[in-house]
C-alpha cells in the first residue's frame, strides 16, 4: 500500500513508519524540510509544494501533525 503520512518526523510517527515499513508499505512523509531526511527504497520525504499529481495512488492517510506530547501541560500549551 501506498500510505501519506504528516507527522512522521516525530516520535510516534518515527516508530509508526517502521512498522509500516516493515509490513511491505510504502510511506509518503509530508514535511516542511525534506532535505533533512534521507529516503529510502520504502520511506519518501515530500514538502508541502510537491506537485500531488506526481503522487502514486495513495491507499491511506495518516495525519499525527501538531503540537508535541512531551513538555508541561501549561496553560499556554493547552
Amino acid at each position: 500500500m501506498n500510505i501519506l503520512m504528516t507527522g512522521g518526523t516525530g516520535f510516534i510517527g518515527g516508530k509508526l513508519i517502521e512498522k509500516l515499513v516493515e509490513e511491505g508499505n510504502h510511506v509518503y512523509v509530508l514535511t516542511r524540510h525534506p532535505k533533512y531526511h534521507q529516503d529510502t527504497e520504502y520511506v519518501s520525504f515530500i514538502s508541502y509544494q510537491f506537485p500531488i499529481k506526481r503522487l502514486p495512488f495513495i491507499h491511506a492517510m495518516i495525519n499525527l501533525a501538531g503540537e508535541s506530547l512531551f513538555g508541561y501541560w501549561s496553560p499556554k500549551k493547552k
